[in-house]
């Protein structure tokens, strides 16, 4: 049902020379993946952080992200956009909105952020707001299209600092 593996940071060069079982996992589990680097000494997730580009595309995750709300009702939900730009904010917070509403989420604060890269943008904001669950679904793409398209959730699993728990687009959590 769930596959719960320990993960280390890596350097882009060993990243490079090196295949993460973590990012293996991540693409071709049939279940979500649960990975966490440092000790949790209870896992009651207070602040569950959900990042994504709010496009249409990002309708699908909303069936995982609902059981996870399910299994943490308690849990404030912040919906992440990393944007490159100050003068992307109020789009982005717009895209956030329409989702929630969308929807129906409950509990949520939207949440814009500027960094360069998403990946570090995430991972950034997650230890500002000191989030206890990143939830990142994934399309789990392999061959050329992985190769094409750089894996959000892949990268994050392994260099955010908080359990990540991914999980293909088109797969139930339980």
């Amino acid at each position: 049902d769930l596959v719960v593996i320990g993960a280390q940071t890596h350097s882009a060069i060993e990243h490079l020379l090196n295949n993460s079982n973590t990012e293996e996992l991540v693409r071709l589990a049939p279940c979500p993946v649960l990975t966490v680097k440092y000790a949790v000494m209870e896992f009651a997730p207070r602040r569950i952080l959900f990042p994504s580009d709010f496009t249409l595309e990002s309708d699908q995750a909303v069936p995982g992200l609902r059981q996870v709300q399910a299994l943490f009702p308690d849990a404030e939900l912040h919906l992440l956009q990393v944007v490159e730009a100050e003068e992307e904010t109020g789009a982005a917070q717009a895209r956030i909105m329409a989702f929630a509403q969308r929807h129906g989420l409950e509990h949520t604060q939207p949440a814009v952020f500027t960094d360069d890269s998403p990946i570090s943008g995430i991972s950034a904001y997650a230890r500002q707001m000191q989030a206890d669950l990143l939830v990142v679904p994934t399309h789990g793409r392999t061959g050329l299209s992985r190769l094409l398209h750089t894996s959000i959730a892949e990268a994050v699993a392994t260099h955010a600092f908080p359990p990540v728990l991914t999980f293909h687009f088109d797969q139930p959590l339980y």
